[in-house]
């Protein structure tokens, strides 16, 4: 009956391991949605009719902490930009739509007692890397080789991205 109290206090404390994390894509050479649509060189939105999925993007990381998450010891910040350039660029892709990130506890995370031993979180991106297909009527333009975010969406200021 002792052990009732010290076992909720274990597993509460246990409750609070894992680690935390933050996605970056700052030097992408594609813009990057988390919906399911992009805008063009001129800030309006494609329509979606008009998005050809030639991909799909996926990487993953563990990320890892100590107490409580307070001291980062492994991807605390993780830039994607490399990944996502090489992948999309493979896939003669021009953006990265459905930008996802799912977050899990890791398995050995039971072991982590009071925040002390180092807690991890598992890390799965995944996104659909798309083309933009001419306007109905429109002539195929001469520079259409995708070249670090493509004709339709070259112009994309970089914040954007």
């Amino acid at each position: 009956m002792r052990t009732a109290p010290l076992v909720a206090v274990v597993l509460a404390a246990a409750g609070c391991a894992g680690a935390s994390s933050h996605v970056r894509a700052d030097a992408s050479r594609y813009p990057v949605s988390m919906s399911g649509s992009v805008r063009d060189g001129s800030g309006r939105v494609v329509a979606s009719s008009r998005l050809e999925r030639v991909g799909g993007y996926a990487e993953a990381y563990t990320a890892w902490a100590m107490i409580w998450t307070i001291v980062p010891l492994a991807n605390r910040t993780h830039d994607v930009s490399e990944a996502l350039n090489a992948q999309v660029q493979a896939a003669r892709g021009e953006a990265v739509v459905n930008f996802t990130a799912v977050a899990r506890p890791c398995a050995s995370n039971i072991f982590t007692i009071v925040g002390v031993l180092p807690g991890c979180t598992d890390v799965e991106l995944s996104g659909d890397i798309v083309r933009v297909r001419p306007e109905a009527g429109a002539a195929p333009s001469a520079s259409a080789a995708p070249s670090g975010g493509g004709p339709a969406l070259a112009s994309l200021p970089s914040e954007e991205r």
